[in-house]
């Protein structure tokens, strides 16, 4: 399931004509995105149709548990369905290796602290103690998501991390209108 497509003629024309994404090496895709290396080592640029993401990442509550942003350049075309795309430049991330998030003592705390907040049923055990920062910030996260109406999509593969270790919610919402309508194929 994807909603912004390599074979959608929107998305094929503004890859190859904007000055930034011309000549820029893919490096990944997701359902609603497709990231570019960037000039920058440290820094990728991200394509994306999900505008809760987009929102996230340009309005969500900051922290160092979310990526960190360098330049928005807004929306830059649509697609054929009619979806804004948007570009920004973001840090560089890591993949988190299945093993690691599993074992993660964070990771634990985060869903602990999911639990706590409602997002996940109660456990009849406590995990671990979660840190008052990632709690305020899983706070801020589901006051986010009531206010701009989106749904959490909290999964291994829309977590990363720094060079250094720290886990990041790359991705945590996701627009299910945009998915349930317009994501078909890749």
């Amino acid at each position: 399931m994807s909603v912004l497509r390599r074979q959608d003629q929107n998305v094929r024309r503004l890859v190859k004509r904007h000055p930034l994404l011309k000549d820029a090496q893919e490096i990944d895709h997701g359902a609603f995105c497709i990231v570019f290396e960037s000039k920058r080592k440290t820094r990728v640029l991200k394509l994306t149709a999900d505008r809760y993401h987009y929102k996230y990442l340009t309005q969500g509550p900051k922290s160092v548990y979310r990526p960190l942003v360098y330049q928005d350049y807004k929306k830059v075309g649509q697609t054929e369905d009619g979806l804004d795309i948007y570009l920004l430049e973001v840090e560089r991330l890591y993949p988190v290796e299945a093993d690691k998030f599993n074992n993660d003592e964070l990771a634990m705390q985060i869903i602990e602290a999911q639990e706590r907040l409602g997002v996940l049923p109660q456990t009849a055990t406590q995990l671990v103690a979660v840190p008052e920062d990632l709690l305020a910030f899983m706070r801020k996260l589901n006051k986010f998501r009531k206010e701009v109406g989106c749904h959490y999509d909290l999964h291994l593969c829309n977590f990363m991390q720094r060079k250094n270790g720290r886990l990041i919610f790359s991705d945590p919402f996701y627009d299910k209108y945009a998915s349930d309508n317009y994501g078909s194929g890749y």
